[in-house]
């Protein structure tokens, strides 16, 4: 059976209910409501894509991470990449730039995120992250065209000018007439994770059930 295997942010990983990374119960404190929930209850848009395919599912999403942590996962994987398999990237959003070498679990706060973010363009310059990020996604994505194994992307926000990969455009994965998830999501409130307790005052862009199916079928489309 061949593989999909999917790198990224919560929006990858799957929150609360949809996250597999854990096990139990857990209490979601939501602005203005509590929900208790039962980690892995639900599909999300990577198992929901990997069942339509007959994919087995990797999945790497990681809450909170940025590229560089995606990219060095991808890397781990490299040497299990088969003929046929899938790999999808979330590019996460670009202001998360703290080092593949740092990791944290979940919870994080604001503050360590913030100070992981500050030590990468410590070490390398923070005018060299935006060229560390672009000439490993290039890198990584020629390494697979060679492997004969299929891969697309797909982005958080609009993609920084900063990044070349124009030669990739067919293998960008969209959200309807939008490039990205934000745009796309931002008055879909029906899909947000909080719909059902706050409606349309919800405030949480992580999908939901109906933002999961619907993202995992967008997907399924564009895939050849």
């Amino acid at each position: 059976m061949n593989k999909l295997y999917t790198y990224g942010c919560s929006f990858t990983q799957g929150m609360w209910e949809f996250d597999n990374t854990e096990s139990g119960t857990g209490l979601h404190k939501g602005l203005g409501f509590n929900r208790e929930y039962t980690f892995g209850s639900k599909d999300n848009w990577t198992k929901l894509l990997s069942k339509e395919l007959n994919f087995e599912c990797n999945n790497r999403g990681f809450e909170g991470s940025g590229v560089l942590y995606a990219l060095h996962c991808m890397i781990k994987d490299l040497g299990d990449y088969e003929d046929g398999d899938i790999v999808i990237l979330q590019i996460s959003y670009s202001n998360r730039k703290f080092s593949h070498l740092n990791h944290f679990n979940p919870p994080h706060s604001h503050k360590r995120h913030t100070d992981l973010i500050d030590r990468t363009p410590e070490w390398i310059g923070a005018e060299k992250t935006w060229e560390l990020e672009n000439t490993m996604i290039r890198s990584l994505f020629k390494a697979l065209q060679k492997m004969n194994v299929r891969f697309y992307f797909w982005c958080t926000e609009k993609l920084p000018n900063e990044y070349n990969l124009d030669e990739f455009s067919g293998n960008q994965l969209t959200f309807d007439n939008f490039d990205n998830y934000t745009e796309w999501m931002v008055d879909k409130k029906e899909m947000y994770y909080d719909y059902q307790d706050r409606g349309l005052g919800a405030v949480d862009i992580h999908q939901n059930e109906v933002g999961h199916l619907v993202q995992s079928l967008m997907f399924k489309r564009q895939i050849k």
